[in-house]
């Protein structure tokens, strides 16, 4: 069974709302007195919040409440009070011991029934703000005292997992140890050095909790009606057994949503004074103008123009349209000093030099009716960047210069471009291509982080959903956004740990970059990463498990014969390029994007092209950022694809 539905099981199975509702009626809140079953609910108020607990003081045979002994039942993470409430009466530890014992469950601050406090809300950070050194500190002896004075007797204590660790580290200072009799732990945890989960392992050691509480995420949450949604989604496919699934890993699901001050931030408008040419342009010493662009589908995109040298000389080159990758901008091309940035260079060279920006990034955020808080706003894949972001810029530069262009893509931007000409699209009005990492195959992958982002992500279930807008909303996963602060106190964090270079976080996701410049790091933190569609990188890695280049496969023969007319997404041909048009790709040895099996299936599809009008460059010892930020691609790899333009 694939990873991704294991990711799902501990929360589905154990958490989901629709199993707590046979038993949520011993959870009301309708005060402090003896309920008609015989259920106490109380409201205990530690030094900083409410807490709820339950008393159940007789079992189902009733009988003499009397001097029955206290047992105070602890849950674990993500779990409250319920969970000794879930099976049936003769199963269920809670009901079990009330017979017996004067049974006592306590629900841990933030669960569903403890989100009460004297003076914050639950959605101020503040009320999040602690670990389980608070529920040592204040919950524990809280509940324990509250117990002890209700009972004016010693209480046995049972917790399981998360609860032991709060015990033992209690009894570790000897707290409370003068009111209890005896201690039960369940699953207990103390030392977690040797954890065997791989993907709770894996979690740890890549720091994602950390990146959830450093990106502003306070509150951890599965979203009810959502997963509920998602679980159902999981249980229909193909060879899953739902029952089976906690066999495989106990793990969770992580679904969270960005503050409301974040989204506003993200929607904002942008004054032209803070475009990039007055911020990374004009102040090089370059003439730059700004441009917009409307797709046909109503996207306002961004464009810059160097239409001089820094000498104040006019282009007498072709026009050249530079489109950048995955999860940045335009600000790429711009990065380095203009010795070193292939933006200044081109321009220097007599070209007239355009940079296009991808719909949804910092400068082209705009809809001719949507907005980006809109779920709508985000429902596409690279395919529409093919279908009508490239079209549009390519048509624009050319009606604005008369001129066939020169076309420059890295990374995503060579995608974008290969899928249009394998449609025998826009070639009229292009001279040539200059593909730099080029990205058309992904099997071969060896990323590490990015192939387990592939291998884990959440494409099979949400492409199985019939409406994927309003699923989407649901999930509220149809952005995926970090804010340009947020990201920054991300890495500044990651980086500031013992051991970690911030260099290795680069060389994880793209291969051992050769020529990097560490002293331009803070800059490009500053602005990147960007905003990407969800859908756009389910998209990704339906590529990297699939094996192929195709369009956005909608999950069923349905959906996807009511989008193209065929049971499965038609493939992107790239066999189907005409063998006449200019191309240059370059490649490099040490990338793990653009991995260098994947490039030889691409020169495999392409190896009808005349030999005259491919020039294929390998760098041995290029990774994928090298192609965009490296301080020697001006002599590796911009000098030969400047002479290569010149050929055309």
């Amino acid at each position: 069974m694939s990873k991704t539905f294991s990711t799902l099981a501990f929360l589905f199975l154990l958490c989901r709302c629709s199993a707590f509702r046979a038993r949520t009626k011993l959870f009301s809140t309708n005060g402090n007195n003896d309920a008609e079953d015989g259920i106490s609910k109380l409201t205990v108020t530690t030094q900083d919040g409410n807490l709820s607990m339950q008393r159940i003081p007789q079992g189902r045979a009733g009988g003499n409440k009397g001097d029955k002994p206290p047992v105070l039942l602890q849950h674990g993470l993500l779990m409250d009070g319920i969970t000794w409430l879930l099976n049936p009466p003769e199963q269920s530890l809670a009901l079990l011991l009330a017979d017996n014992y004067d049974v006592w469950l306590a629900n841990a601050r933030g669960t569903k029934f403890s989100r009460g406090h004297t003076s914050l809300k639950r959605e101020d950070p503040a009320f999040w703000d602690w670990s389980w050194d608070e529920l040592v500190a204040h919950d524990f002896p809280a509940t324990f005292q509250y117990v002890h004075d209700q009972t004016g007797q010693k209480s046995h204590y049972v917790g399981h997992s998360l609860g032991n660790l709060i015990a033992v580290a209690a009894f570790s200072q000897e707290q409370l140890l003068s009111m209890l009799r005896s201690v039960v732990m369940l699953c207990p945890t103390a030392h977690m050095g040797n954890i065997t989960s791989p993907l709770a392992r894996n979690a740890a050691e890549k720091f994602i909790a950390e990146a959830l509480y450093w990106l502003g995420i306070d509150e951890f949450d599965p979203k009810g009606e959502a997963a509920d949604k998602l679980l159902q989604e999981v249980c229909k496919l193909p060879g899953v057994d739902c029952t089976q699934l906690l066999n495989s890993f106990t793990v969770l699901l992580f679904l969270f949503t960005a503050s409301a001050e974040g989204r506003a931030k993200f929607g904002s408008s942008l004054d032209a004074n803070d475009g990039i040419c007055a911020t990374m342009v004009q102040t090089q010493g370059y003439l730059c103008h700004e441009h917009d662009v409307t797709t046909e589908d109503g996207y306002r995109l961004s464009m810059q123009r160097m239409p001089m040298s820094r000498s104040g000389k006019a282009a007498n080159q072709p026009p050249v349209l530079l489109q950048h990758g995955l999860m940045v901008d335009g600000i790429t091309w711009l990065m380095n000093s203009p010795d070193e940035s292939l933006a200044f260079i081109l321009a220097d060279n007599g070209y007239d030099v355009w940079i296009a920006n991808a719909r949804g990034t910092k400068y082209s955020r705009g809809h001719i009716s949507l907005s980006p808080s809109d779920a709508a706003y985000w429902n596409w894949t690279w395919d529409e960047l093919v279908a009508y972001d490239l079209s549009a810029t390519v048509q624009y530069v050319q009606n604005q210069t008369g001129q066939k262009l020169h076309y420059v893509g890295h990374s995503l931007g060579t995608l974008m471009a290969l899928a249009s000409f394998s449609q025998h699209n826009l070639l009229n009005m292009l001279r040539s291509a200059a593909l730099l990492s080029p990205i058309a195959y992904l099997s071969q992958l060896p990323s590490p982080l990015v192939r387990a982002a592939a291998d884990a992500f959440l494409a099979e279930v949400i492409n199985t959903h019939h409406n994927f807008s309003s699923f989407y909303q649901e999930l509220r996963l149809s952005i995926f956004a970090l804010n340009r602060d947020a990201a920054a106190k991300l890495l500044a964090k990651i980086c500031a740990m013992p051991g970690m270079n911030c260099f290795d976080l680069v060389t994880a996701i793209t291969g051992k970059n050769c020529c990097l410049n560490s002293s331009n790091l803070d800059a490009l933190l500053n602005h990147e990463p960007q905003p990407t569609a969800t859908k756009n990188l389910i998209h990704l890695a339906q590529m990297v498990r699939q094996g192929t280049i195709a369009m956005y496969d909608y999950g069923n023969a349905n959906d996807n014969m009511e989008h193209y007319g065929e049971p499965t997404p038609p493939l992107y041909n790239m066999a189907s390029i005409p063998e006449d048009f200019p191309l240059f790709l370059s490649y490099g040895g040490q990338d793990t994007l653009s991995d260098v099996n994947d490039v030889k299936v691409l020169l495999d599809n392409l190896k009808d092209h005349q030999p005259d009008k491919l020039i294929v460059q390998y760098i041995e010892d290029y990774a994928h950022a090298d192609f965009v930020f490296g301080v020697n691609a001006y002599q590796v790899v911009y000098n030969p694809l400047m002479s290569f333009f010149k050929l055309q």
